[in-house]
């Protein structure tokens, strides 16, 4: 049975709270949850070597396809008979972030409570210090000789985070990003190049006329030169255009994936 928030209410008031810190006013619209807020530290995939202080940053970004580990404000301290569930705020939801389904709250967990959100919005969304994000939902059940007793119990959160968990879609964000800059690079040397093939081209084209006129004998050999480098200036100017077709289609194929992330934010 989930048990309402006039019994949190009392529930925090015994020794031991059940919520450290708890404020009764912030829940006085909720008739059977508590509001938990955004801990001091937290961790961005985008930024896979960093954890964030946020008594220090106040606030944090959360990137488009970025994985964010938080810890909570609040510690709780469970009875032998109550277990819980922990959700994201429907604000964040219209946002864009997706909570996965967490881990119940065991009867005997006494600890900072562990969360994962994902944006998957095609927008940055940011969050700050203190900022409540998720709800607690308590449950009451059998009475148990047995209580949790596990890592969760005494982990600290850099414990949490030491896998550094990396998202798969920024991943290829990153990789299409990277190419995308590596044609570009690609398509401004072979342009470049066939600009400066033209000037030569003109040149020598100059050169002939002038040797023509004089009835030089070296005329016809120019004639074949020009020729030659007349061919190569078509290759490349052909490999010019497929790389710039292979960058409009890389383009495309990025500004798709966006599309196809906001309309899955949407249907969130």
């Amino acid at each position: 049975m989930i048990i309402c928030t006039d019994r949190i209410d009392a529930l925090c008031l015994a020794n031991p709270p059940l919520i450290v810190p708890y404020c009764a006013e912030d829940n006085k619209n909720n008739p059977a949850r508590a509001q938990l807020h955004l801990g001091k530290l937290c961790y961005c995939s985008d930024v896979p070597n960093k954890v964030h202080d946020l008594e220090v940053e106040k606030e944090i970004e959360i990137a488009p396809n970025t994985i964010f580990l938080f810890e909570t404000y609040e510690t709780v301290n469970f009875p032998k008979n109550l277990s819980g569930r922990m959700s994201l705020k429907m604000g964040l939801i219209q946002k864009g972030l997706l909570m996965p389904n967490q881990t119940m709250v065991d009867p005997g967990y006494s600890n900072v409570l562990f969360g994962m959100l994902y944006n998957l919005s095609s927008n940055p969304v940011k969050l700050a210090y203190k900022q409540a994000i998720t709800t607690l939902e308590i449950s009451e059940t059998q009475l148990s000789a047995r209580e949790y007793d596990g890592k969760m119990k005494s982990m600290c959160f850099d414990e949490y985070v030491r896998d550094r968990v990396e998202s798969s879609l920024g991943y290829l964000d990153n990789k299409l990003r990277i190419s995308n800059e590596e044609l570009q690079k690609s398509t401004k040397r072979f342009s470049w190049s066939v600009n400066s093939w033209n000037i030569i081209l003109a040149i020598i084209a100059v050169l002939i006329a002038i040797m023509s006129l004089k009835s030089n004998p070296q005329t016809e050999i120019l004639e074949y030169k020009m020729s030659e480098l007349q061919t190569t200036v078509e290759e490349q100017q052909k490999q010019l255009k497929e790389y710039e077709e292979r960058l409009r289609t890389l383009e495309s194929g990025s500004s798709d994936d966006v599309g196809s992330n906001q309309a899955a934010g949407d249907q969130k």
